[in-house]
């Protein structure tokens, strides 16, 4: 008898395993889905060049803290429009995509890799700045931790 009440206290942990990363992969799935979404339909001054919101600004001011020498290949997209233009609209893309794929489970182990890879380039990208880049740190870094879940 005490064997069958092992094995239910084994289902229950499980169950509970089970719906606690689920809720993980759907928050992180939401956050990605929010970053490129607003790009391609909420905010599509995001993408525009001539707009004040346009992606490649933050870009320019995360350069002079970019780790790794980063701040080279960064200065090299910001003065190659069309090589800036697309890596934005790829990166916009794998946002959205992974978002997708972890909110609705497709290739969820994928995603959670593709969004380890995306954190840590933005984590590598803006580098550590103290408080003026707080905000982009502190979303990396959530969403490697996420991912890596």
């Amino acid at each position: 008898m005490p064997a069958a009440t092992h094995k239910i206290h084994d289902n229950d942990t499980w169950l509970n395993m089970s719906l606690m990363l689920l809720s993980i992969r759907f928050v992180q799935g939401f956050i990605f889905w929010g970053g490129g979404s607003r790009r391609f339909i909420y905010a599509p001054q995001k993408l525009d060049p001539d707009a004040a919101s346009w992606m490649a600004n933050k870009l320019q001011s995360a350069m002079p803290g970019a780790l790794l020498d980063l701040h080279l290949p960064i200065s090299f997209l910001l003065q190659h429009f069309i090589l800036l233009y697309t890596a934005i609209i790829l990166f916009s893309l794998a946002e959205i995509l992974t978002g997708i794929a972890l909110l609705t489970g497709t290739m969820s182990r994928l995603a959670g890799f593709i969004s380890i890879a995306l954190s840590v380039s933005l984590m590598l990208i803006f580098g550590w700045q103290g408080g003026t880049r707080m905000d982009e740190w502190t979303m990396a870094v959530c969403n490697l931790a996420m991912g890596c879940t």
